[in-house]
């Protein structure tokens, strides 16, 4: 250890960098929590740094872990507040690293990634699912887990869990704090937690990264993101959690200015995706319940929503809220299950019949009418009006004193008797679906999960839809787009309850059209309409072809799941657009903008009569389960991969015919292409692990041999030199150009020196 790497460390924890003293005989005086502390560091006779500390002597790293950082009381801090789930259950998942796919259980596999510490670098792993999917509590068991290893000696670092779900934060250093408020911790500090991760002490776990992204921005989310892992320099490891469709559409381990910059150090992407639950882990669920017939339980519910690839058997939240509602009797399950939904669809099922419960379990009735205090619609109606509340305030929680007003605003509508109002009103504020906030703030509710939300939301955005249609009014409408960007669940579930659809179908297309040509700036209201429109377009079968002529911006996953025909999209911006299990038929796209078209290979898709005409399609990318197989910028390459995939492409300009259509890649193409593509995953490549491990397949010999050589020859990459480098004796390689301008200059004239390095490859 150097003199300035022990001062950095002590810095990082002292109470003030002026509260620190070296004396040149190893002396280190400080200020720790108020109170003045002295030290000597010193080296023993086989060159081990030694902390003499209290009258007694310390390795180094034992001192700054039990000492400095106090991590034995953090871990107890954690015990104390955080505890993990008696009733957990462990989720089928897939860990994608730089080399291979890893089949598991998503705990198993997190505690595999986090125990395996780079020796060189810093470890970035992604945890991915779908709302409901259990990404937290995953989170929060490992923390509890790790909190008892360490304190048993067992594990040498904790692992934190940081939630963002619901925090008004800006940046992930206001986070870190603020939850070391939370858990009542004094002593450690942003610095602290930095040098933590780089020792590997500590592993951090940033809980809603997509709600952090939703807050700020996708880009500056990123980028905080990027600072942070700058601020780690190539050591430790960090975990982001987040859904799966943020993590899709926003690509963010491609996008970040980490691999855009040329990093000087070793980063490696990793991505933990949780997988459905099957019947062996509902099972085990309802078994930790402690519920006598789970066997008997899980063919109920099966027969009531009659597959088992059913969200309610597939999702552990929604599962774990039917539990709670049965409490273990399988003839409850049927009841529960009574008041079905238009659609087959898990939120719905479940908000539903928690509904039905919550009126029957509402005590006492009208004694004129011999009614429940409030009918199904009637609680549907209230809690609609308080998510939308919540959506026109841009916030995620509603005082008691609000969800009250907007019940005695509705009693009218009603017409509630006198003498039940005040009963109503006391009872709506322990709602089942508004439960408190936290122990803080008593007086405020939010809806218990964002789906719950969602669901609301979109039934109030269809009852807008309703009565614009009625009154041929889209004012009210309009201005509720235009609030913020819309939730792809709230686009799903709202044309269930939009009356009449395929007969309105048109006149809604009329109304959009209206809002948007009224327009002169890009707002949210583009975006938005572009979001419900495959939705709503979802639920129609077309029988003669329609065309949806303005400008809006189709962003996100809205494409996934979906079967489409008969339309005709004109002017539109089409953002990131995933096509993943998508079935289109008689399907035109005309003078639209495709930014990047992602096309699942190893999913269902059906391309029928498909045309893209007049348009720009700027990039392609194809992917097998998930990984990236090839992306495409060049105008031949695109051509090559839509009418591979059966999409037709027509250009005004006629380029088209003056490009001659290869029928496929040559191996070394395929061969430099995934090599390429490698970068996007670990940001330094080593001739070692090509060898040894044989990650990219049995091309080692071209890889090494002339692959790398022309990248090389061209500029492509570059040879540096990193500890893991030296210390292992191989070649490492850094990608030396930016990605996307690489693949762009694919198939295209000129004297560019990437187009003559894609000449010399294409001639091979």
């Amino acid at each position: 250890m150097t003199k300035e790497e022990i001062k950095k460390d002590f810095l990082a924890y002292v109470d003030d960098d002026s509260d620190v003293l070296f004396e040149s005989n190893g002396d280190v005086m400080y200020f720790k929590n108020g109170t003045e502390h002295i030290c000597r560091i010193i080296t023993n006779e086989d060159g081990h740094t030694i902390v003499e500390f209290q009258e007694e002597k310390f390795p180094y790293r034992t001192f700054i872990s039990k000492h400095l950082a106090n991590l034995d009381l953090f871990a107890r801090k954690i015990i104390e507040k955080r505890k993990g789930l008696e009733e957990f259950v462990d989720s089928p998942a897939i860990l994608q690293n730089g080399h291979k796919s890893i089949n598991g259980t998503a705990l198993t596999l997190l505690q595999k990634e986090c125990d395996e510490f780079l020796e060189f670098g810093s470890k970035i792993n992604f945890i991915t699912a779908d709302a409901g999917h259990g990404k937290s509590v995953l989170l929060k068991q490992f923390q509890a887990i790790q909190a008892e290893r360490y304190i048993k000696g067992e594990s040498k670092y904790l692992f934190w869990h940081v939630d963002l779900q619901g925090r008004d934060l800006v940046r992930l250093g206001e986070a870190i704090m603020f939850d070391l408020g939370e858990l009542r911790f004094p002593g450690l500090y942003y610095p602290s937690i930095i040098n933590l991760i780089q020792k590997r002490f500590m592993i951090l776990a940033i809980d809603g990264f997509d709600e952090l992204a939703a807050e700020i921005g996708g880009t500056k989310a990123v980028s905080s993101l990027s600072n942070f892992v700058n601020e780690m320099a190539g050591q430790g490891t960090l975990i982001a959690a987040s859904r799966r469709t943020f993590f899709d559409t926003h690509d963010y381990i491609k996008r970040t200015s980490l691999l855009k910059n040329k990093v000087p150090y070793d980063i490696n992407f990793n991505e933990l995706k949780l997988q459905n639950w099957t019947k062996k882990e509902v099972i085990n669920y309802f078994t930790n319940l402690a519920f006598d017939n789970p066997e008997q339980i899980y063919d109920a519910i099966l027969s009531e929503v009659h597959e088992e690839n059913h969200p309610v058997l597939t999702r552990p939240f929604l599962l774990a809220k039917l539990a709670s509602a049965i409490d273990g009797d399988v003839k409850q399950v049927a009841q529960f299950f009574s008041c079905k939904c238009n659609e087959n669809e898990s939120v719905s099922y479940i908000v539903e019949s928690f509904t039905k419960r919550e009126v029957e379990k509402w005590k006492g009735v009208d004694n004129k009418t011999g009614e429940p205090y409030l009918s199904f619609e009637q609680h549907i109606q209230l809690l609609s009006a308080i998510a939308k509340e919540m959506w026109d305030a841009k916030k995620d929680s509603i005082t008691i004193e609000e969800i009250e007003i907007y019940t005695v605003l509705l009693f009218d509508e009603w017409n509630i008797e006198e003498d039940l109002r005040q009963i109503i009103v006391r009872i709506v504020g322990s709602h089942a679906f508004l439960p408190p906030v936290n122990d803080t703030k008593l007086n405020a509710r939010k809806f218990e999960h964002e789906e719950f939300k969602h669901y609301f939301l979109a039934r109030a955005l269809a009852d807008l839809f309703n009565n614009t249609v009625r009154t041929d009014n889209f004012s009210e409408l309009k201005r509720f787009l235009y609030i913020e960007q819309l939730p792809d669940s709230v686009a799903m579930y709202c044309f269930n309850y939009v009356e009449d659809l395929n007969n309105n179908v048109q006149k809604i297309l009329g109304y959009f059209k209206a809002m948007l040509d009224s327009e002169w700036k890009p707002t949210y209201l583009q975006l938005n309409i572009g979001t419900l429109l495959p939705f709503m377009i979802d639920k129609i079968d077309f029988k003669t072809p329609i065309c949806f002529d303005s400008k809006v911006n189709y962003s996100s996953l809205i494409f996934e799941n979906k079967k489409l025909s008969n339309i005709t999209f004109e002017n539109g911006t089409f953002i990131n657009i995933s096509l993943r299990d998508t079935i289109l038929d008689n399907i035109q796209f005309k003078k639209c903008d495709f930014n990047e078209i992602r096309i699942e290979t190893a999913s269902r898709v059906v391309f029928r009569d498909v045309s893209i005409i007049d348009s720009n399609v700027a990039s392609i990318v194809l992917l097998r389960d998930g990984e990236v197989v090839e992306v495409a910028y060049s105008p031949q390459r695109i051509i090559e991969l839509l009418t591979a995939n059966n999409i037709k492409l027509e250009d005004a300009n006629a380029i088209i015919e003056s490009i001659e259509i290869p029928t496929e890649k040559s191996e070394f193409k395929k061969a430099l292409t995934k090599f390429i593509l490698k970068f996007n995953k670990m940001t330094i490549q080593y001739e070692k692990n090509i060898v040894n491990e044989k990650y990219l397949g049995n091309n080692t010999d071209l890889i090494i041999g002339e692959i790398v050589p022309i990248c090389i020859e061209f500029n492509v990459i570059e040879v540096i030199e990193t500890k893991q480098s030296r210390q292992s004796g191989t070649t490492a390689w850094r990608l030396s150009v930016d990605m996307e301008d690489l693949f762009k200059h694919d198939g295209i004239e000129g004297n560019h020196p990437l187009t003559k390095f894609w000449r010399s490859v294409n001639d091979r």
